[in-house]
């Protein structure tokens, strides 16, 4: 079968926002939610005494941030709402190769997290506050929203259809999905959780890069947060993948990092001999026009000398 030309976005008549712009309603997203959080514990105060973060808020500040940023953004950068929420079509016959990096990305990101609370234990009090917070078991169907639908569509839309859309379109390509990466991680907010979201951003923004398919990325991010609910609700009985985050971490089975990091090589071979990217995210330089741009008009030819 032939490789697939990244259609996604080609085929869709997009305005890019600048790097910039997309900072920007990045930190208006971040600002939005961080508000109506506050909001939405006002009453949990008022009637339990305590302020106890919940995954129901988690849903529902998302949901509504991002809205919000979308309208935001189509009055402030005047971009119409329509190309903001351009997700374009689906090439389900990637997924198969998406589910597989998705799996090998999992376990790998699970080892991280382990070495990264090894060298960085996580404070007892912060510990106790996350493990509440991510209390899946007590509230499933809050938990799969949160995690396993609102915050896949609303951080893929920022954060690569966004963020690294703007910077493939004028950078390089292995520097706009370094960059968009690292502000993957750091939009969590922690130093537990910057290095293996780092580490996923980077496999979500190679995704990208190589499909230009949104959806493949909201596949993959919400296939990761479904089996990290799964994990929470069905505890395995294995080392490094059992426990919560008061109890020390422990390293998993290295037959399992090996097996994990083999299924992620399968499954980036598999998408990489399968696709080419856009002809918009291919290594075009910050001199080249991006895909919405037209060139500079030539002078007309001289004419001839009689």
């Amino acid at each position: 079968m032939a490789p697939m030309r990244g259609l996604a976005i080609d085929m869709l008549p997009m305005k890019r926002l600048s790097f910039l712009q997309s900072l920007a309603m990045l930190g208006l997203f971040l600002g939005l939610q961080l508000v109506l959080t506050t909001v939405l514990l006002v009453p949990v105060f008022l009637v339990g005494g305590k302020v106890e973060l919940n995954l129901t808020a988690v849903a529902i500040a998302n949901a509504i941030s991002i809205v919000g940023t979308v309208l935001l953004c189509t009055l402030i950068c005047r971009v119409p709402w329509r190309s903001l929420l351009a997700f374009g079509p689906m090439p389900w016959r990637l997924a198969p190769a998406v589910v597989l990096m998705v799996l090998g990305s999992f376990l790998l990101c699970s080892e991280v997290d382990n070495v990264t609370r090894m060298f960085l234990p996580m404070p007892t009090e912060f510990a106790e506050k996350f493990q509440r917070v991510m209390d899946v078991p007590s509230n499933p169907i809050a938990g799969a929203l949160a995690l396993a639908v609102v915050a896949p569509l609303s951080e893929e839309l920022l954060c690569r259809n966004w963020v690294l859309g703007s910077l493939l379109a004028r950078w390089k390509p292995w520097r706009a999905i370094a960059l968009s990466a690292a502000i993957f991680g750091a939009m969590h907010m922690n130093p537990w959780q910057f290095i293996y979201a780092t580490l996923l951003g980077l496999s979500l923004g190679w995704i990208f890069w190589r499909t230009g398919a949104v959806w493949l990325c909201v596949l993959a991010h919400g296939l990761n947060n479904a089996l990290v609910l799964g994990c929470w609700l069905f505890p395995l009985d294995l080392h490094g993948m059992t426990g919560t985050f008061a109890i020390a971490p422990e390293l998993q089975p290295l037959w399992l990092d090996v097996a994990a990091l083999a299924v992620f090589v399968v499954g980036a071979w598999w998408l990489r001999h399968s696709t080419i990217p856009p002809a918009w995210a291919d290594g075009i330089s910050e001199s080249t026009p991006g895909p919405n741009e037209l060139p500079p008009v030539l002078p007309p030819p001289l004419p001839p000398v009689t």
